[in-house]
């Protein structure tokens, strides 16, 4: 899945607050800080030339979409564009793309 960066604000194309706001209520949390302890089994961060690239698995039981996973790898959506893969396994990898 692409990410678009989270100042692109077409309307209907994404909706970047309403998602952070239902990963807070969900996992009945306050900050998205902390969260991927919560929800990943395994989870390392690479810092790249321009890029953060985050790998893991999601824990057994927890349902995510890529999007949600890359909110709580960057941990909010500051994002200025990237990827965000999961597998069936449970594993994912993102690449955030930074300045």
């Amino acid at each position: 899945m692409k990410l678009d960066c989270v100042w692109d604000t077409e309307a209907g194309k994404n909706d970047y607050p309403k998602i952070k706001q239902e990963l807070l209520e969900r996992f009945s949390v306050d900050s998205i800080y902390g969260l991927s302890g919560q929800v990943f089994e395994e989870h390392e961060k690479s810092n790249l030339y321009a890029r953060n690239v985050h790998t893991g698995k999601i824990k057994s039981g927890i349902k995510l979409s890529a999007l949600e996973v890359a909110f709580i790898c960057d941990h909010g959506y500051s994002f200025f564009g990237g990827s965000s893969n999961v597998f069936n396994d449970g594993s994912f990898r993102v690449e955030i793309w930074t300045d």
